[in-house]
């Protein structure tokens, strides 16, 4: 297994990348990666290859060792990952078996091999730890899995930082302007005090917020206090709880960082009720807020979640927001 090193041009200071290469990062759904072709993607600025032969799955840099192609443009044949332009052939383990247009050759190069990552698949995603040696586990959704759950998932590319996203995402004041069109109720803008503990790998905060009670578009649907519970896993996961009066919806939201300004959004949601309704709708009514959030955030300057606490204004409602960054600059981070 490969410790990754610091890539060249990165857009992460040196400091930062070293961190953050330390965490479990979510890089595809399981379901992207087929057994008949690999899948290409970026975490940290770093370019890698996803592919499953037979039981076993591997993530591995992206990049031949003979003349740099992606190997994500390859295909799988014969139990092999088969690099498209000269057909080098690269096993489960990244080693190089086979050169076509050296037939003779006794025995491979080991420099021909390519390096592999750490990588595991949990809630059906393909999570991956690029310095071999994780700081944190990967989050508990174990909430996902509850027996006769309906469960949808979704995933998206933002124009922004990784953190920016997760800011958003736990932010409770925006509710009754961004999100008026879904389900943030206008008439009721003030946000509840509230407290944020801190747990072994992230923080914790729970608040009643008046929303309107739907996860679909519903115009008949009346406004109330909603129980929501936020825990965050550090680096960039939530699990969010929403306790309506007829039902629990879990939603568990995570930023993977391609590059500083540009982040794979993944959701996986989970509900017990209203099953009955066509799950396209569940979906569509998420993917709508998630696009009232995307506007925002990509327009926010800078572009990464600056820690020095005096070049934003916070205001009461930004607790959860003021202890995220003091754990981030008590950690070592430059900006997020």
């Amino acid at each position: 297994m490969h410790r990754e090193e610091y890539p060249d041009g990165s857009s992460f200071s040196r400091g930062d990348w070293q961190i953050l290469s330390e965490y479990w990062h979510p890089v595809a759904l399981s379901e992207d990666v087929k057994e008949d072709r690999p899948w290409g993607t970026r975490l940290l600025d770093l370019n890698l290859v996803l592919y499953r032969l037979g039981d076993r799955l591997t993530v591995a840099h992206d990049h031949c060792p003979h003349r740099g192609t992606r190997l994500s443009l390859g295909k799988l044949d014969r139990g092999r990952l088969i690099c498209p332009y000269h057909g080098l052939e690269f096993d489960g383990r990244g080693v190089c078996t086979r050169i076509p247009g050296e037939p003779r050759a006794v025995r491979v190069p080991d420099r021909f091999s390519i390096p592999t990552y750490m990588a595991e698949e949990r809630y059906g995603l393909v999570w991956v730890c690029l310095s071999g040696q994780p700081t944190a586990p990967i989050p508990d959704w174990s909430a996902l899995e509850q027996s006769g759950n309906q469960r949808c998932s979704m995933r998206a590319i933002w124009n922004t930082a990784a953190a920016r996203h997760v800011e958003n995402f736990n932010d409770l004041a925006h509710f009754p302007t961004v999100h008026v069109g879904t389900f943030g109720s206008g008439g009721h803008p003030v946000v509840p005090p509230y407290t944020v503990h801190p747990r072994p790998n992230g923080l914790y905060f729970d608040v009643n917020v008046t929303a309107f009670e739907t996860s679909t578009f519903d115009p008949t649907a009346n406004s109330a206090q909603i129980r929501t519970e936020y825990e965050v896993t550090f680096p960039f996961a939530t699990r969010l709880t929403v306790r309506y009066t007829h039902g629990i919806e879990q939603v568990c939201d995570v930023a993977s960082p391609m590059s500083a300004g540009q982040t794979q959004i993944f959701m996986l949601k989970s509900r017990d009720h209203d099953q009955d309704q066509p799950l396209h709708e569940w979906l569509r009514f998420q993917e709508a807020i998630n696009e009232e959030d995307r506007v925002m955030v990509e327009s926010q300057l800078p572009a990464r979640l600056p820690l020095d606490r005096g070049i934003e204004w916070h205001l009461a409602s930004d607790v959860f927001s003021v202890a995220y960054r003091k754990h981030w600059a008590a950690r070592g981070m430059t900006s997020l």
